[in-house]
């Protein structure tokens, strides 16, 4: 349906669809499997009350499954967390408008992968709500507990090395990182760092245009030289 778009899912039936898709089953019979497609039991969701609630109860063990399978694979040293965005139709409250993507209306994803794109791990964001912490682990705040969620695969002590950008990083992130046993880099946001010291972007500017007039001034007396060389 993602390759070959219809206004609806009764045009896959129509007179000038595809023939496979007739021959498999009628069209009342995939919305009848639709409407009661489940992928967990409702009689053990719980209450909106209840502290324990989760909003993604009805699709955790599909996320699950998927993650189980990812992870059977060999993980590579070199790792990385962030978003991934996934483009969807559906009318859900984990659908979220994203103005500034190419796609606006999609469900994000906090992914785990290598750097030639694997995913070994995902979870699904449902929410500020979401902020579970892992077991026997510190509460590094929202976005950094992330990380440390979907680190919890990575085996401590071989060497892997997780990279990621400001939004996650914290100066205890990389300390529980180290003390695992993983190596760990970001970038960082100057104000989320206490007591920093490092230059500021005013500071940073006047040095690198102090330092291209340098440059520009060895250039052109390095091209007079040469000239005064030529004409001798």
């Amino acid at each position: 349906m993602s390759v070959y778009r219809y206004p609806n899912t009764r045009k896959y039936w129509a007179e000038n669809s595809f023939e496979l898709i007739r021959q498999a089953m009628t069209r009342n019979r995939f919305q009848e499997i639709r409407r009661y497609l489940h992928f967990n039991d409702n009689a053990n969701l719980l209450a909106r009350d209840h502290p324990q609630f989760e909003t993604i109860f009805k699709v955790r063990p599909t996320v699950e499954h998927f993650n189980k399978c990812f992870q059977s694979v060999p993980m590579s040293q070199r790792l990385c967390v962030d978003e991934q965005m996934c483009s969807t139709k559906v009318v859900s409250h984990l659908r979220q408008y994203m103005l500034a993507k190419p796609h606006k209306w999609v469900m994000k994803l906090f992914v785990l992968c290598d750097s030639y794109g694997y995913s070994y791990g995902f979870e699904l964001y449902s929410g500020a709500s979401d902020n579970v912490i892992p077991n026997e682990a510190p509460d590094l705040g929202a976005a950094a507990n992330v990380v440390s969620r979907l680190s919890q695969i990575i085996h401590t002590h071989q060497n892997h090395i997780i990279y990621f950008y400001n939004f996650y990083t914290t100066l205890p992130l990389l300390v529980y990182l180290h003390s695992r046993g993983i190596f760990s880099l970001g970038t960082i946001r100057v104000n989320c760092i206490p007591n920093c010291k490092l230059s500021t972007d005013k500071e940073v500017n006047k040095k690198n245009q102090r330092i291209f007039r340098r440059i520009c001034r060895f250039m052109l007396r390095c091209r007079f030289i040469n000239h005064s060389v030529e004409g001798k």
